[in-house]
This record gives structure tokens, sequence and C-alpha cells, in this order.
């Protein structure tokens, strides 16, 4: 998943707007926490905050549950049965559900309504770091 981050520009330019955000509100976090699921912000002294890309995570608004998002083969080239957006993201709401369970609060975002609605997430997140 770095690598992702790494070479898409649209997901750094949506990170980097996030982080802004962030130091302009005072709020301290760090990124890729190593939890489960690693969230892609987390603020102690148990939130995290996953931005889903819409692609790799499967947006139910662009994606519906029997279209396959990855195709996956072995070293020798074997076919790995593939993930349908329905899989991904019911593993997404696995780990939601397993940090929940460990005490973990859990927000999602699509990558989308970050970049569309910037303000609006941050809100969010405001309320959701006060409860």
């Amino acid at each position: 998943m770095r690598k992702v981050w790494q070479h898409n520009p649209s997901v750094q330019l949506t990170t980097h707007r996030k982080k802004n955000c962030h130091r302009e509100n005072n709020i301290i976090f760090e990124t890729h926490k190593a939890i489960l699921g690693q969230p892609d912000v987390f603020i102690k002294p148990n939130f995290c905050i996953f931005v889903d890309g819409d692609r790799f995570h499967a947006n139910p608004k662009k994606y519906s549950d029997d279209i396959v998002i990855w195709k996956k083969y072995d070293r020798r080239g074997r076919n790995i049965p593939a993930q349908t957006a329905k899989m991904i993201r019911e593993k997404d709401k696995r780990i939601t559900d397993n940090l929940k369970k460990e005490g973990f609060k859990v927000i999602r975002f699509w990558q989308s309504e970050l970049e569309e609605e910037t303000e609006k997430c941050l809100k969010k997140i405001r309320r959701f770091t006060k409860k």
C-alpha cells in the first residue's frame, strides 16, 4: 500500500491537505500507526482515521458488489482468487470492527469525499475526537 501512496499524485495531494488541516487545527497525530489496518491518521489516545481510496477499497458509489477489483497471481503465474468489491469492503469492515473491540474509535472517509468536501470531513474529525 505504501508504494501506491508514494506514486499516486492524487493521493499524495489529499494526504498533504489532510496534514495541513490537522496542523491548522492543533491536532497532533501520527500517520500509518503500526496497529491493525494501519490507519492513515492516528490521534492519541485511541482515534483511528482511515482515508480509503475509491478504487483500492471499492467505493460503493463507484463499484457494485460483484465487480472484480483485484486479480492476483502468485510468483509462478498461477491465478489467486480475484477480490470483488464486496470482499474488499467486508475486509475493511472486519478491520473496523476488530479495532472497535480493542477500544479504538474508528472513522473512515472515501478519498473522493475528502477531496471534494475537505471542510465537512474536518468538522467530522473535530466532533469525532471530542467524544
